[in-house]
């Protein structure tokens, strides 16, 4: 389920200023999985993603997640999240 937190719209016009979504997307935890997905698209470079509250390192040096599309991500290697695991994203929605 996703929640919408703070001002500004995504009105279809340039100057529109994007909406800020937080998503819980632990439904998608199976033990397994590696790859996510997110509700809607969000804009390149503000994904922020919490597991069990814990920011992860998104792309780059020392990364645990890519971004694989504008709607998700995987997480590299064999560590995923466990069904005892809580999994949150914070986004600006495209």
């Amino acid at each position: 389920m996703a929640g919408y937190v703070g001002g500004g719209s995504s009105g279809g016009g340039n100057g529109g200023s994007s909406e800020q979504v937080i998503e819980n997307l632990t439904s998608q935890i199976d033990g397994t999985t590696q790859d996510f997905s997110t509700t809607h698209s969000y804009e390149s470079g503000t994904l922020a993603i919490y597991w069990n509250g814990v920011r992860q390192i998104v792309s780059g040096t020392g990364a645990t997640i890519n971004e694989t599309s504008s709607t998700g991500f995987s997480f590299i290697g064999s560590t995923v999240p466990t069904t005892a695991h809580t999994l949150t994203v914070q986004y600006l929605k495209s």
